[in-house]
């Protein structure tokens, strides 16, 4: 079972962007909860295992809630500008 803890600035707090991010993450936890697909994620999820088996399971779901992977240059502006996210969504 996954334990989700929303953190928001006050500023944000009502504005359509959070309430859009508040939407998202609901349907990926409720699929990333799925008993299959977390027992797929446990099965996948072991040591010398690629983190890209993991990915596999929860891609499609992803990519339908309008994820995008390994984006490179998102970080640009920062101090550790070689960041890469395994997945970003756009608000």
């Amino acid at each position: 079972m996954i334990q989700r803890i929303d953190f928001v600035q006050d500023a944000a707090r009502n504005t359509a962007e959070w309430h859009e991010v508040l939407a998202v993450v609901g349907e990926l936890v409720d699929h990333l909860d799925d008993v299959v697909v977390a027992a797929s994620i446990a099965e996948a999820n072991r040591p010398g295992q690629s983190s890209g088996t993991v990915q596999a399971i929860f891609l499609e779901e992803a990519t339908r809630l309008g994820f995008r992977d390994e984006r490179k240059g998102l970080f640009a502006s920062y101090s550790s500008s070689a960041l890469r996210p395994d997945y970003f969504r756009p608000v």
